[in-house]
């Protein structure tokens, strides 16, 4: 009886140490998370950057704990102007993407182009002439003249024929001309021409008496006088008969003409590109909308539930429990045997 009693008593005391097991296992000691704060955020849109808007809650649990709203702070993280200002350019060479004007950042956002007239097409007349320095007749000159002309606008150089459209009488010139006097039988004492005798003279040629008669058959214009006279070269035999030639300077008074020429050309219209230009910039000065971020502090106000610390200190005075009446149970059955 004893025997069995001690048994029992020892199943009781394997049972209630399996629970205990058991107990610790699927509740074990927790780790108390430390005392801090929690921050949470909210984004929102504003035409004012002084609008306040949050939906934080005034506590909220978070992993177990607790928290209360301590704090709320508002910030403008972002801008955008709705409104727009305008800057026009017009400008001959093509326009930039970007332009910047007092600090303001303008972006090219439509253009324009168009030719414009700077010069209208037109006939030109160009003009020349050609000076003759004694008498010319209009079939002794040319009847065409290539003229260079350059355009003012361009800049660019072109030929255009020009035609003879008269002489005129500019007026008189001094001209100096030489002819040849040939002196036949050199070695004579005299000379004759045209009825003059001329004495022989070998430092000089002589003419003195004849030089109007020598001028006509030269041909020479009135007015025209010979000015210098001088032998050029030594004598020489022709068929037997000596001959010394010399050189004769001849002053004439000749008029003057000029011709006349005119011709035309047709000048191509000068056009230019222009380029017009619309550029935009934000305008601060306008409405702008706001990017706005409100933060809410919490603090932590209770920790985790302490439900596991319970269960388990109340497992562990009941484990107290049976060992302490295991024991005493034991005693008083030891005690019962001896009796």
């Amino acid at each position: 009886m004893e025997k069995r009693l001690e048994n029992r008593w020892e199943k009781v005391i394997q049972k209630t140490a399996l629970f205990s097991f058991l107990w610790t296992l699927f509740f074990p000691q927790p780790v108390l998370a430390a005392e801090g704060t929690l921050i949470k955020t909210q984004t929102y849109v504003s035409e004012s950057a002084k609008e306040e808007r949050n939906d934080f809650a005034e506590e909220i649990i978070e992993k177990g704990h607790k928290y209360r709203l301590i704090r709320t702070e508002y910030q403008v993280i972002g801008k955008e102007c709705l409104d727009k200002k305008e800057k026009v350019i017009d400008s001959e060479k093509e326009l930039k993407k970007t332009v910047e004007e007092n600090g303001v950042k303008y972006e090219l956002v439509r253009t324009e182009t168009k030719e414009e007239i700077i010069s209208p097409a037109q006939v030109e007349t160009v003009t020349a002439f050609e000076d003759y320095p004694s008498a010319v007749t209009a079939e002794m000159v040319p009847k065409i003249k290539n003229v260079t002309v350059t355009d003012s606008e361009t800049g660019e150089k072109m030929e255009v024929v020009a035609e003879l459209t008269g002489l005129t009488e500019t007026g008189t010139a001094v001209n100096q001309t030489q002819m040849t006097v040939t002196y036949e039988d050199y070695d004579a004492a005299y000379y004759e021409y045209q009825g003059h005798l001329i004495p022989k003279n070998e430092e000089q040629p002589p003419i003195a008496g004849c030089e109007a008669e020598l001028l006509a058959q030269a041909g020479a214009s009135e007015g025209s006088r010979i000015t210098e006279i001088h032998w050029a070269g030594e004598p020489y035999e022709k068929d037997g008969i000596l001959y010394r030639e010399a050189t004769a300077t001849v002053e004439q008074l000749t008029k003057t003409y000029r011709a006349d020429y005119k011709g035309t050309y047709r000048k191509e219209a000068v056009k230019k590109t222009m380029y017009h230009g619309i550029y935009e910039a934000p305008d601060p000065d306008g409405k702008i909308l706001y990017q706005m971020e409100a933060k809410g502090t919490y603090e932590k106000i209770q920790g985790k539930s302490r439900m596991p610390e319970i269960m388990i200190a109340t497992g562990i005075g009941l484990l107290l429990v049976i060992l302490a009446v295991v024991i005493t149970l034991r005693i008083l059955a030891k005690k019962r045997k001896e009796e």
